[in-house]
């Protein structure tokens, strides 16, 4: 399965619900533009049927990634346009409410007068012409690409190929059993920890002189086999079904969740976060497609670098969870987040559904427990705030969270070319494509950022160096240049105290 298209599935419906909401408007603002926005709201439809096909291709295919990447694009574009479509809409509703009465001195009639002129309509027509012609061309190249078709074939070629694994051939390695035999020794010792304490041993070494080998002998000997295995198993279980009675009530879901463990390979993120999976599935029909899943075939050394057990629990995420979970890929690696400022941050991007009844931040509280429960946040601690204030609030509590190392690869790996993290300005030169950005605010890209133009997030990251430096931040740039802007997040200096304010912004401002 190809990991960019679930997300890029999530921004095509958005576009397309964005869509809909413009042809519920009961008046045409710009002469001929419900024919125009019929025809992309089809083209949409039939694209994402496209991409629901793309789910199901277990390789990624180079010519699809590039068509995806052009999609996701246009999708961008039109999500953003069609906002700006409903922004005129409630404007124009605006200026005719608080227009002033004026009296007509030929007709002795008062009337109300509007003057503003919102948007020029033969500017709004070329862009949504550009736009339907645009994405008909891609609908087109989508259904010369005959996916549907490919993907019955790959899944039948890739059905056929033996599962990659680690397979060392004994006779060619020398002199390496006393490293193996220590390594084994405190793997076994009670120095190795448990499942709520594990401890690592790293073995270092010239690049050829057998580290890998080793680890690989040291995994594959029985003794060792046999000591992982049952804990494994507990912590599977612990997170799959929560209590033994569970486990009971289900006796049929046990056997294949040990399959599905053998098939983590001993590796307890796979299996905390497929056990979070599976937590609230007792199906066996759900659980037999994990364990059966063409993703196992990749092998834990596929081109991405990504984890099949990681591949199939994002896989299975509702679209709204897997786009919050793969925007957070715009805090650094082993950042440490605060819950408060990602949620509403969440809310910004327009991520967060509506529920009857709930407020957004209720919701967004409700898929940040969903993403804990099932391993993608992890290191999740109830701080209080003594060193400085947040949000203005001294001595507040807030909950802060990290990300794995291998779900924050996953997560970059679905929003690479969205995003960009700066360290004291030193980045590379921005792409227009770039929509996401955040930065400690040290020298931070005065020339370049313009260049950023579909920019929808700006966000300032916490350092030590930037609270020892104790200067404000001031934007680089005009942030006028932005019209897709969605949130700003600013910290500055007062009193000594560090301040972190955040500027929410409505959705898709034309301008600020």
């Amino acid at each position: 399965m190809v990991l960019k298209e679930t997300a890029i599935a999530f921004i095509v419906q958005g576009a397309l619900d964005a869509t809909k909401s413009c042809l519920q408007i009961g008046v045409d603002l710009f002469r001929g533009a419900k024919n125009r926005l019929e025809k992309i709201k089809n083209s949409l439809a039939e694209i994402h049927k496209f991409i629901v096909i793309a789910e199901r291709s277990p390789i990624k295919d180079p010519e699809l990634m590039k068509l995806l990447e052009k999609l996701k694009d246009a999708a961008y574009e039109g999500q953003d346009l069609l906002e700006e479509y409903a922004i005129v809409d409630r404007r124009r509703s605006e200026v005719a409410e608080n227009s002033m009465p004026v009296r007509d001195t030929t007709t002795n009639k008062v009337r109300k007068v509007v003057t503003s002129v919102l948007v020029s309509p033969i500017i709004m027509r070329k862009k949504l012409k550009e736009l339907n012609e645009r994405l008909e061309a891609i609908e087109a190249e989508a259904n010369a690409f005959q996916l549907k078709e490919k993907v019955t074939n790959l899944q039948i070629e890739f059905r056929k190929q033996r599962e990659t694994h680690s397979f060392v051939h004994k006779s060619l390695v020398f002199e390496r059993d006393e490293e193996k035999e220590e390594i084994v020794n405190w793997l076994l010792s009670n120095q190795a920890g448990d499942n709520e304490n594990v401890s690592v041993i790293s073995i270092h070494g010239i690049g050829g002189i057998g580290k890998t080998t080793i680890a690989k002998l040291v995994f594959h000997k029985e003794s060792v086999q046999d000591h992982f295995k049952p804990k494994m198993w507990s912590l599977f279980r612990q997170r799959a079904f929560g209590n033994p009675t569970e486990e009971a009530v289900h006796p049929n879901l046990a056997p294949i969740g040990r399959d599905i463990v053998k098939k983590c390979r001993d590796i307890p993120l796979a299996v905390t976060t497929l056990g979070g999976l599976l937590c609230s599935e007792r199906s066996q029909r759900k659980w037999e497609f994990v364990r059966d899943s063409e993703m196992w075939n990749l092998g834990d050394e596929n081109e991405d670098g990504i984890l099949p057990a990681l591949r199939l629990s994002y896989n299975h995420l509702k679209p709204h969870l897997k786009q919050c979970f793969a925007f957070c890929a715009i805090f650094p690696q082993d950042y440490v987040m605060k819950k408060e400022l990602v949620i509403k941050l969440w809310m910004a991007q327009g991520f967060i559904p509506t529920k009857r009844g709930m407020e957004l931040e209720d919701n967004g509280d409700e898929i940040f427990d969903e993403l804990v429960m099932k391993s993608f946040f992890q290191d999740v601690n109830a701080e209080k705030n003594y060193d400085y204030s947040y949000y203005s609030d001294s001595g507040r509590i807030w909950t802060t969270f990290r990300m794995h190392d291998l779900m924050h690869d996953l997560a970059h790996f679905v929003m690479e070319n969205e995003y960009l993290v700066v360290h004291n300005g030193k980045s590379k030169d921005i792409s227009p494509r770039i929509r996401h950005i955040s930065s400690n605010g040290l020298g931070i890209l005065a020339a370049s950022l313009p260049k950023a133009q579909m920019l929808r997030t700006y966000v300032m990251l916490e350092t030590y160096v930037m609270l020892k430096k104790q200067a404000d931040f001031r934007f680089p740039c005009d942030v006028g240049l932005f019209k897709c802007l969605r949130a700003l997040d600013f910290i500055s200096q007062r009193d000594n105290r560090i301040l972190r304010s955040s500027c929410l912004l409505p959705w898709a401002i034309s301008n600020i």
